[in-house]
C-alpha cells in the first residue's frame, strides 16, 4: 500500500499536468510558439519513408494498439511467467493510468494527436 507522502505527490504532479494543460490550451503563452514549430516540421521533415514509419508508430500508440500490448503484456505474465500477481497488477496499473489520462483530456480539452485517446 502507497504512503500518504507518495499518494500526495502523486496527486500534486498530476493537478500540475492539469494545470499547465489548461494554460497550454487557453492561453496564448504557448500556442504561437507551437504552432510555429508544427509549421516547420511539416515543412522540412516532410518525406514519404518518414510518413510511412510515423503512420506505423501511430498505430501502435493508438488505443486499440495499446489495449493490444496491455493484453499480449498480460497474458505473457500470466501464462508464460506463472505471475498472476503481477499479470492482475499490470492490468489494473494501466487501467487506471489511462483512466486517468482520460480525465486529463477531458479537462483541459486539449487533444494532440490525430488518434486521440479522449
Amino acid at each position: 500500500m502507497p504512503q500518504v507522502r507518495q499518494l500526495r505527490n502523486s496527486v500534486l504532479a498530476f493537478a500540475v499536468a492539469i494545470a499547465l494543460g489548461l494554460i497550454a490550451a487557453h492561453t496564448s503563452l504557448v500556442q504561437p510558439h507551437g504552432l510555429q514549430l508544427d509549421r516547420s516540421i511539416q515543412i522540412d521533415l516532410r518525406t514519404g519513408w518518414l510518413n510511412t514509419l510515423m503512420l506505423g508508430v501511430s498505430y501502435v500508440a493508438s488505443p486499440d494498439g495499446g489495449l493490444l500490448i496491455l493484453g499480449l503484456w498480460t497474458l505473457w505474465l500470466l501464462v508464460i511467467r506463472h505471475r498472476p500477481y503481477d499479470a492482475a497488477s499490470t492490468f489494473l496499473l494501466v487501467a487506471v493510468g489511462w483512466n486517468a489520462v482520460q480525465v486529463a483530456c477531458s479537462a483541459s480539452g486539449r487533444s494532440s494527436s490525430p488518434n486521440p485517446v479522449c
